[in-house]
């Protein structure tokens, strides 16, 4: 969990591991998020790509996301797309 984590924190989460860090359980304080260009491992859980690309609208600045290297989950990540597309965004 800890990719997911440390993007949310660049984006502007406040988010503590209050036991191992990396690993859940989590303590997440609200705070808003600002859009910008985060880099990620392309092997990552889809379920992480996902999450972000569902926040991404909702972001101030929007996201751009680069995936680096082979990307293990492209179905997934092209439904996650598809689904954005279809509600109009």
């Amino acid at each position: 969990i800890k990719v997911l984590v440390d993007a949310l924190i660049e984006l502007g989460a406040k988010i503590e591991y209050p036991e191992v860090e990396g690993y859940p359980p989590l303590k997440i304080l609200g705070s808003n998020l600002e859009g910008k260009k985060l880099t990620l491992p392309g092997n990552i859980s889809s379920q992480y790509i996902s999450a972000l690309l569902l926040i991404a609208p909702k972001l101030e600045n929007g996201l751009e996301l680069t995936l680096e290297g082979e990307i293990t989950s492209v179905p997934y990540i092209k439904m996650t797309l598809a689904l954005l597309n279809e509600i109009g965004v």
